[in-house]
């Protein structure tokens, strides 16, 4: 609670201290602002979710769940935005990769 409430608090003054330094009015419209908020609003529930799953579950069965993120965000970046991320073979494979290795720790721990 206290990292979380330390990364805000860093992400506030630093975004102030650049909004500053620019000396130039800093607008959004409403759509730009729902276009940073509603992920990260999602973000912010999954990670809730999350300690959730920890507190209430056991760490080797959460942790090979929590370790294919990976896997579903290739997956949607792949559906949903298509050549605008450059999902490609390389990301494929290490995408694979991170998933092999949470399988093989979850198979020999």
């Amino acid at each position: 609670m206290t990292a979380g409430a330390i990364m805000l608090a860093a992400g506030i003054a630093v975004t102030a201290s650049f909004a500053l330094a620019r000396r130039e009015s800093v607008s959004a419209s409403p759509r730009v602002v729902a276009h940073w908020l509603v992920p990260g609003a999602l973000v912010g529930l999954s990670y809730v979710a999350l300690f959730e799953a920890f507190y209430r579950g056991t760490v080797s069965i959460v942790t090979p769940i929590v370790a294919t993120e990976s896997l579903f965000g290739v997956a949607f970046s792949a559906l949903f935005l298509r050549r605008s991320e450059g999902v490609g073979r390389r990301l494929l494979a290490g995408t694979a990769l991170v998933v092999s290795g949470a399988v093989l720790i979850t198979v020999f721990r």
